[in-house]
């Protein structure tokens, strides 16, 4: 079968906006919280400006808040 590449992903499609925007939020904080950046604009390869340019501050702001990203990833990064 080949050498195993992924050991732990999680294989889904988008359930629904608070499990796309959570993704999204829990993506953009990413570099954060490992602290490779202190901003979400601050992190190079981060899609973060594109959503900014799109959406504008207040709306993300608005979706940060609707859709924290409380526990979602925790463990994904433990080996």
């Amino acid at each position: 079968m080949g050498r195993q590449v992924w050991y732990r992903y999680a294989d889904r499609k988008m359930r629904n906006e608070r499990h796309y925007w959570t993704a999204i939020n829990y993506i953009h904080y990413n570099p954060i919280k490992h602290g490779w950046s202190s901003r979400a604009d601050g992190w190079l390869c981060s899609s973060f400006k594109n959503f900014f340019d799109t959406f504008g501050r207040d709306y993300l702001v608005d979706r940060w808040r609707e859709y924290p990203i409380g526990t979602f990833g925790d463990n994904w990064d433990d080996d």
